[in-house]
């Protein structure tokens, strides 16, 4: 991307943290650390979020995770829901009487403590001087999860100008998953069965186990010191507290954190591995090198937010939206949640946001981590034919909440019946197809396109004329089922339709590409499926029977973007503004629909349309971390699902993603000086 490697847009940064300053997010794709009170100095009276429950939500302001420990997830720490690991990030400091608590120390007028996290290789830092009875302490500390080492995470404390009697405390701390709890747990929330810490030669190593399926976890931790003259070492059944004191005036610790086992092989043997490589690797400096070399591979093929006529505060947005992104991604299949693995609302479950909102975003930049997406979705096939098996259909049913293996654990009743899920995964799949043309990947991905389209067969019914029917639905909008005056469940949703007639095709292609005989009905069925039609004014319902009821979020309009109904421009945008004027309240994502639609559409100012867009996603963004959430006030922050919407309206809609034979490509759309692309 043009974005010089040096620009000043790559690093976001505070010296002044405030109650609405949310917490940065590190993460690599296999482990995810949201930052806490020491790197940010923020509100340390507003209440911990649960560690492994579903966290609270708060009206009017958010209140951030202060917790100590800190939470910290793994792609592949799974059992029915992702599992908190043990803290590895939380320390302790004191100079005399002195406790350091950033958000309340006196700092240096010349150089503040300054938060920063850098864009460009995920690392966060805290530098500057904290003042201390009579001289000041210079403190740099750096985290950083990094993605040539996928299961490490490691921090370093450097401090200069001590006055005497610092004591610094650090550690591997599982207590809080003692008997299983996890602060205030939900019922029913996954849990640790049991935990063991030992010694292993300076090392220490955590043998943990999972209750619900008894998968084993095994995490460790090691260090090393300068400046210590005294060492206390306290191991003991939840963990291990390590404890530095010196009379000097300089000290630096370096800890490396590991995990390994659950769904992915590998234990305690691996673990070891892992840490003497982080520590060996930070001394030589080979570990932030790797770091680098991968992160500038993935950033090369990311959004150019020069080409976009924005402030350079917006660019930097953009920017960090794509981070946060890259940062919940690698080409391992594991399931990837709404908030990635920065948080566990929804039980760090898999929903649609990965498939369309996540994935479509990835698909013109990275489609090497959009097929993560795919092979994890092939990973769950099997539940997936067990599960339309079941409900009496054939082929592969998709669960609308699915678990690491692919099972439904979304509660009975009308979400279950959110089918529009399953055109969203088959079509992930076909949009992988058409911008890599790998035929080995489309093999590959064969059995999930067949399945799913002989699931739309079955699950359409057949009218005396001909037609098909999806009937007894929940589309996107959840109002329908949420408004007690509702009908709770739908016939002939646009959007669920279209979605299944558009998988019926990708599946029919396929075997054309493939030189395999496709089922006859396929096409028969996509081609039978009802569109309702629009009325006098072009206005096209969202479902048969709908009378103009409020909607919760995008739902008809989806069926123009991503699935391409054919209408006229001002039939699209008149369809838009319709539905706009119907919106309860919703997620952002809407908003990032209506543009995509707009900016396709030609008819309007793009740079109005463009301005709009950013303009709403910043009533959900708090922080200078610009950090996303799912309404403007509530907990769910690191909202990837929002992201993935933003960047998918620019790419499909300020610049137009299309097949241009080999392979598919970002292409101008906008008028000269406005599309440079990738």
């Amino acid at each position: 991307m043009p974005l010089t490697w040096n620009d000043p847009r790559w690093v976001l940064s505070t010296d002044q943290p405030t109650f609405a300053c949310a917490p940065p997010y590190l993460g690599n794709g296999r482990l995810g650390l949201r930052l806490g009170a020491f790197l940010l100095g923020t509100d340390l009276t507003a209440p911990a979020l649960r560690g492994a429950g579903i966290d609270q939500t708060f009206l009017a302001v958010p209140r951030f995770d202060h917790s100590r420990p800190l939470q910290s997830y793994g792609a592949h720490v799974r059992d029915g829901a992702m599992l908190t690991l043990p803290a590895w990030a939380q320390l302790d400091l004191r100079v005399g009487d002195h406790e350091f608590r950033p958000g309340r120390a006196v700092t240096s007028s010349h150089r503040p403590l300054t938060t920063a996290l850098d864009l460009r290789t995920g690392e966060a830092r805290m530098t500057g001087e904290w003042m201390v009875q009579d001289g000041a302490v210079a403190v740099d500390l750096r985290v950083l999860i990094p993605r040539g080492l996928p299961h490490v995470g490691v921090w370093q404390l450097s401090l200069d100008g001590l006055t005497g009697g610092t004591e610094l405390s650090f550690g591997l701390d599982g207590s809080f998953l003692e008997d299983g709890r996890h602060g205030e747990q939900t019922e029913g929330t996954a849990h640790y069965a049991s935990q063991a810490y030992q010694d292993d030669d300076g090392r220490t190593i955590g043998l943990l186990r999972t209750a619900g399926r008894g998968r084993d976890v095994a995490v460790g931790l090691a260090w090393s010191a300068a400046g210590a003259e005294d060492v206390a070492d306290d191991l003991s059944a939840t963990g291990r507290r390590i404890t530095l004191r010196t009379d000097g005036t300089h000290l630096e610790v370096t800890v490396a954190f590991a995990v390994h086992g659950g769904t992915e092989t590998g234990g305690a043997s691996e673990v070891r591995r892992d840490l003497d490589a982080a520590l060996a690797g930070l001394a030589d400096g080979s570990l932030r090198g790797e770091n680098e070399a991968q992160w500038r591979g993935l950033w090369r093929d990311a959004l150019d937010v020069t080409a976009l006529p924005l402030t350079h505060r917006d660019q930097q947005l953009l920017l960090a939206q794509q981070f946060y992104l890259l940062a919940s991604y690698d080409e391992e299949p594991h399931p990837v949640a709404p908030l990635g693995l920065s948080n566990n609302q929804w039980s760090g479950t898999q929903f649609w946001d990965t498939d369309l909102w996540q994935g479509r975003a990835l698909v013109p930049l990275w489609p090497q981590l959009a097929r993560r997406i795919v092979r994890t979705r092939l990973g769950m096939l099997d539940q997936a034919r067990a599960y339309a098996a079941e409900t009496g259909w054939a082929g592969a049913r998709w669960a609308w909440m699915s678990d690491e293996t692919g099972a439904e654990i979304a509660p009975p009743g009308p979400y279950r019946e959110e089918l529009h899920i399953c055109g969203w995964v088959p079509l992930l799949a076909w949009d992988v197809w058409r911008a890599t043309k790998d035929r080995d990947y489309l093999v590959e991905a064969w059995p999930l396109l067949e399945a799913s389209a002989d699931f739309w067969v079955s699950r359409s019914e057949r009218d005396d004329d001909g037609s098909r029917h999806i009937r007894g639905v929940l589309g996107p909008d959840e109002s329908v089922h949420e408004n007690p005056r509702g009908p709770q469940l739908i016939d002939d949703n646009a959007t669920t339709n279209l979605a299944a007639a558009s998988a019926l095709r990708a599946a029919a292609d396929a075997a054309a590409i493939l030189d395999l005989t496709p089922n006859p009905q396929w096409r028969e069925v996509a081609d039978a499926l009802v569109l309702l039609p629009p009325d006098a004014d072009g206005i096209i319902p969202e479902y048969a029977g709908y009378a103009g009821q409020t909607i919760k979020q995008a739902d008809l309009i989806l069926s123009f973007f991503p699935l391409s109904r054919e209408a006229t421009p001002e039939q699209q945008v008149a369809n838009v503004a319709y539905y706009a004027d119907k919106m309860g309240s919703g997620p952002l994502m809407t908003d990032q629909v209506a543009a995509a639609v707009r900016l396709r559409a030609g008819i309007e100012d793009p740079h109005q349309v463009l301005e709009e867009l950013i303009d709403a996603y910043r009533r959900c963004v708090h922080g200078p971390f610009e950090v996303q959430y799912e309404v403007a006030c509530n907990s769910n922050s690191l909202m990837l699902t929002a992201s993935g919407g933003l960047l998918a309206a620019l790419e499909y809609g300020w610049w137009d993603y299309r097949e241009t034979g080999d392979d598919a490509r970002l292409l101008p759309r906008i008028g000269a000086g406005d599309e440079a692309g990738r």
